[in-house]
């Protein structure tokens, strides 16, 4: 590109090989916004059609600070932004999520599942989880179940020694496929699970056939007979009779996440270990660290290994926390084969044959769960259940091609998306998992805050720009992108805004959230302490009892107390609350346990006051423990109490919990604020997208900028035009820069604007997305060559803060576009970029520039093998006209007439012998840009004596 005319008007000249003309003109209303998100992929441009397609992918508002001046919670920029881009006129933008290097994924074990893993010392079962489909805390709530769907089999024949090879015959309806799970029953003697590698007919796979165990009648068909082969296959035993070795070790993951070890012992009970009966094991563990109900337990006793299914977890001594009693459905793992292998008997009911798959359910909150069935055990299997994708890959595998949301486990539009475990494992065995359940288990709560895990806890500039393209200048940062991209020994993709160097059809590009005045961790102060609790309402009569209401009455007592009661009469003492949690997961769910004794039942009521005013009931029941999920950030207060035969207990001791404010991170306050990440972005910005050559950026402001801040900042931004780069992060702008200043446009202040569905909710946010939007919707109603001004903003309700009209024209000369309010609608007058050459101060000539640019290379593109001569030449330049000509009717260019407007020049002179030797066409596009019209205004004043005076101002 170059610039070659002898008047004063800008010019666009392009090289070229030769060329068919388009027949539009390309689009300029696609944006690209920069950004926090709740989820989504990290650092890939994601294109989006509409604020609901956002949602879907990037959730909604991402949760970061508390405001204490506010008392609110601030959330990211981003999701307003890319709203008010389609409320004010866009059709189509790209999102790009940036979060730090430490941002996370939760993990969910899935209850009842185990997974095989083959290492280097031979197979052994692990705990089976599934991913959440993009890092951050925006699956924290997120809670996961499953069943097991089971169809009868008929084995015909069978070979069980590896590899397994059997003949199996199935309904019509049903078809067996490579990565089903088989489950042979040999009664209580052992249970065979093997997952299919291949499946084909019988007759097609002579190769040592299996042997028979029915003879089929003289006119069985054999059509719906498969032969399956599987190569791997784990062996069972059913839990009949307690072990051998009673005492010993269990392994187990905690409510916490981390894999914890405890001594277990079988509880010696009749009905505890009776065939067909659930088993009971003691475990040694603190309550708050028990095991939940769907977790699996790994139990070492000697030489033997029971896995474990949690049905129900009690605590064992009323008196203790230390001691609870489990109690679930378990099979003993055989680490090897049977010596002696049993024989499957198919007149023998108790031995059956069974084709297994999977039903997950996902559920946030109290929401109607998401369900997603017949699912396969194996990776080999088409719908293997955790064979789906993470956003980081999927997205990343498109080729920056518009797609739909993922096919995930559960649908991203119910923000329930899980994507599959990312360790390889051989296959995956249910154990205990029943057909129906209610037990779902939560996240393994890593010890992080929410900010942590979203990577967002360092609020700095290296979030939104690429570590190694920062200090890189214009002139160099295309090509350095390039040699990151596709030339370094490492080649890796670009991240923050720099990722968006990958979209090519956009021309508009915004970074909304570099304006927040950053956060810091902080520790809350202690929560208050529960009141003592009233005692129940009690008839008259139960004032007449001497004892001691934590006592029980019983008949000895009675001749000594001298009175006319039944002195059967029970006063019960009142529960106590087992090692009480004093703060929740970050997703403000925690567990409470209390004492217990027989025939009880209980009733635990909650409040948010520490006198327990407003109690409510949450649980009734003969359970010692209940499992709060999803409270809503605040401190929570609990009591129990006990009831026998209609009598009563006194309430118990409070308990106190805080369930976590929003992240623990608190909002800086306007004194401590530091613009080096605004400026460092809106450098890197700048930079970009002069560099590129077709992008335009739009940026705002932090919110508590007043006038003079406001002038100050555009002054810090062109400080270096004056006084040379200084070594930073991110240097300044130098003098062999200064075009890049015509490359954005800086609008201020702040929008107020109530978000669509939310009656009453009112929103600030920064003006980024609201004036791309308009710059968008003028693109494709008018044409990117008219200014974007006196166009009014959709949905603003008021603007923050309020800007003093006396000082309007010290902003105007300082090129901030000021929004403010008309009588018919808020609007900005003002559409000027940062540019200090006045040719290039209008946005609408920056923008008209960057259209004939990539029309210029879209064209250009195509004209590789035509032959340069004077009548290819002369049919490109009426092309050009053509093209120049349309744009003219429609006001993009200053003259009366084409001739005075614009001149397409490929002549000779330009391409002299020398030049079309070496291959090269030259042609010139010179253009003088229409000029928004200065508005003027005229003031109307009547005075006392009834006069109307006309004023110009």
């Amino acid at each position: 590109m170059g610039r070659r005319a002898p008047s004063r008007l800008p010019g666009i000249r392009f090289e070229a090989q030769a060329p068919p003309l388009a027949e539009s003109l390309p689009r300029m209303d696609v944006a690209v916004f920069v950004g926090f998100a709740a989820s989504g992929p990290v650092n890939v441009p994601v294109a989006v059609e509409d604020a609901a397609g956002f949602a879907a992918i990037f959730g909604e508002d991402a949760p970061l600070a508390w405001d204490p001046d506010r008392r609110e919670t601030v959330s990211a920029y981003l999701a307003p932004a890319v709203r008010a881009f389609f409320r004010n006129g866009g059709r189509r933008c790209w999102v790009v999520r940036v979060a730090g290097r430490f941002a996370r994924s939760n993990y969910f074990p899935v209850p009842g599942l185990a997974r095989l893993r083959t290492t280097r010392r031979g197979h052994t079962l692990w705990f089976a989880a599934l991913k959440a489909r993009a890092a951050g805390s925006w699956s924290d709530a997120l809670r996961v179940g499953a069943g097991l769907i089971s169809q009868p089999v008929t084995l015909l024949a069978a070979d069980l020694d590896l590899p397994i090879a059997a003949d199996v015959e199935l309904d019509p309806a049903r078809e067996l496929v490579a990565g089903d799970l088989i489950r042979v029953n040999f009664g209580r003697e052992y249970v065979l699970m093997f997952a299919v590698d291949s499946v084909s007919a019988p007759d097609a796979d002579s190769d040592d056939p299996p042997a028979p165990l029915v003879s089929p009648p003289a006119d069985y068909t054999r059509q719906n007979v498969k032969r399956a082969r599987s190569a791997t296959a784990l062996w069972f035993r059913p839990t009949v009779g307690r072990p051998a070795v009673v005492n010993g070790r269990a392994r187990f993951l905690a409510p916490t996440g981390r894999v914890r070890t405890a001594d277990a012992v079988a509880l010696d009970r009749s009905d505890a270990w009776a065939p067909g009966l659930p088993v009971a094991v003691s475990l040694h563990v603190p309550s708050a660290a028990a095991p939940l109900p769907g977790s699996l337990v790994r139990i070492d006793f000697g030489a033997d290994q029971l896995w474990l299914s949690v049905r129900d977890t009690r605590l064992a001594d009323a008196l203790t926390s230390q001691t609870v009693d489990l109690v679930g459905d378990a099979l003993w793992w055989l680490k090897a084969p049977p010596t002696t292998m049993p024989t499957f008997d198919p007149k023998n009911a108790a031995h059956t044959v069974d084709r297994l798959r999977l039903e997950i359910q996902v559920r946030q909150g109290d929401d109607v769960p998401v369900r997603a069935g017949d699912l396969g055990f194996e990776p080999k299997h088409p719908r293997f259940w955790a064979g789906q994708p993470a956003d980081q890959r999927f997205y990343d595998d498109q080729s920056i091609v518009p797609v739909d949301p993922p096919p995930t486990v559960a649908s991203a539009a119910d923000r329930a998306s899980l994507s599959g475990f990312d360790r390889p494992a051989t296959f995956y065995v249910p154990i205990g998992m029943p057909i129906l359940s209610d037990d779902v288990l939560g996240r393994i709560a890593f010890p992080t805050t929410a900010l942590e895990r979203d990577g967002l806890a360092a609020f700095s500039e290296d979030l939104f720009i690429d570590r190694q393209l920062g200090a890189t200048g214009v002139e160099s940062l295309a090509s350095q992108a390039d040699f990151i991209q596709y030339e370094s020994p490492a080649p890796r993709r670009l991240t923050g805004m720099h990722a968006a160097l990958r979209v090519e059809d956009a021309t508009l590009i915004a970074v909304p959230d570099a304006v927040h005045r950053g956060w810091t961790r902080v520790d809350e102060p202690d929560i208050d302490a529960p009141r003592p609790s009233a005692p129940p309402p009690r008839p008259e009569w139960w004032h007449f009892l001497p004892c001691d209401p934590a006592a029980e009455v019983t008949l000895a007592d009675a001749p000594a107390r001298e009175h006319f009661l039944d002195c059967r009469i029970r006063v019960l003492p009142p529960p106590q609350f087992v090692d009480p949690p004093k703060r929740s997961d970050a997703t403000g769910t925690f567990v409470l346990a209390w004492s217990t004794r027989s025939k009880e039942r209980y009733t635990l009521e909650e409040s948010t006051s520490p006198d327990f005013a407003g109690a409510v009931p949450i649980h009734r029941g003969t359970a010692d423990r209940f499992v709060i999920y999803g409270r809503a950030p605040g401190d929570y207060y609990y009591r129990v109490r006990a009831e026998v035969d209609g009598a009563v207990s006194n309430w118990s001791a409070g308990a106190g919990v805080r369930a976590e404010r929003s992240t623990g991170w608190q909002l800086r306050s306007p004194d401590q604020y530091a613009d080096d990440v605004v400026l460092a972005t809106q450098r890197a910005l700048l930079r970009m997208s002069a560099a590129r050559g077709d992008l335009f950026a739009v940026v705002g402001l932090p919110e508590h900028y007043r006038e003079a801040e406001a002038i100050a900042h555009v002054a810090s931004l062109k400080a270096a035009l004056r006084a040379g780069p200084a070594a930073t992060r991110v240097p300044p702008l130098g003098r062999g820069e200064a075009r890049a200043f015509s490359y954005g446009a800086l609008y201020h202040p702040w929008i107020i604007t109530r978000e669509d569905g939310a009656a009453g909710a009112l929103r600030r946010m920064p003006p980024d997305g609201a004036a791309t939007g308009i710059m968008a919707r003028r693109a494709l109603t008018r044409g990117a060559w008219i200014a974007p001004a006196n166009e009014p903003f959709r949905g603003v309700l008021a603007l923050t803060p309020p800007l003093a009209p006396r000082r309007r024209l010290a902003l105007q000369d300082a090129q901030i576009n000021i929004l403010r309010q008309e009588p018919r609608a808020f609007v900005a007058l003002g559409a000027d970029t940062r540019s200090d050459d006045a040719e290039l101060l209008p946005i609408n000539v920056r923008r008209l520039l960057i259209l004939l640019r990539r029309l210029a290379l879209r064209e250009g593109a195509t004209y590789v093998f035509e032959p340069n001569g004077d009548a290819f030449r002369r049919m490109v330049q009426r092309g050009f006209e053509a093209l120049l000509g349309q744009m003219f009717v429609r006001g993009a260019f200053a003259g009366t007439a084409p001739a005075t407007s614009f001149q397409v020049v490929a002549g000779s002179a330009l391409n002299p012998p020398a030049s079309i030797d070496r291959g090269r066409l030259i042609v010139e596009l010179r253009v003088a840009p229409s000029l928004p019209l200065t508005f003027l205004t005229v003031r109307l004043v009547q005075t006392g004596d009834r006069r109307l005076i006309a004023q110009e101002s």
